[in-house]
């Protein structure tokens, strides 16, 4: 099975609420059974997630800025479409399983069960690959440097170009 369709699984079989079970099952009807894709096709079958990707995903991330109507429904609109770039964009499911483990790690869940959802056989691999840790002193530090680069970039432009001596 596809590393696709394993996460899209996973998405919801490790969910913990019944809530969202439910919801499922109700709107699904006799397609929610536990031994049929969670993601799922009319006909029982898989979803084939790159279409998800196309047909939902997407056009969702790709709104204007002006009206916030997604592109294909802009063509009636009064105004010349301007992607609105404060949407993230998308960039693969790997992407996706990347932001998944490193906020489930940013909201304190632990490293084995972050591996458990990813369903990696190794937590070495959940932990050197999947989880962006950023501690704080590496925040701080990007800071010092974007606040020196700031005031370089200042200088220059008010000495145009010429380097002042100190």
């Amino acid at each position: 099975m596809s590393r696709k369709r394993v996460a899209a699984r996973l998405l919801f079989r490790q969910s913990n609420s019944w809530q969202v079970r439910s919801k499922h099952t109700s709107c699904a009807g006799k397609l929610a059974q536990p031994n049929l894709p969670i993601f799922q096709a009319g006909n029982g079958n898989p979803l084939n997630l790159d279409n998800l990707v196309r047909r939902a995903i997407v056009p969702a991330l790709t709104r204007c800025e002006v009206c916030g109507k997604p592109e294909s429904e802009h063509a009636k609109a009064e105004h010349e479409f301007k992607l609105d770039t404060s949407v993230p964009s998308w960039h693969g499911w790997h992407a996706f399983r990347r932001g998944l483990a490193t906020n489930l790690h940013a909201l304190g869940v632990d490293d084995k069960e972050i591996q458990a959802i990813l369903r990696h056989s190794n937590v070495g691999l959940t932990i050197n690959v999947y989880i962006e840790s950023v501690t704080e002193s590496q925040v701080n530090a990007m800071d010092v440097l974007r606040a020196t680069l700031e005031k370089e970039i200042s200088n220059n432009l008010a000495t145009n170009g010429q380097r002042l001596v100190n």
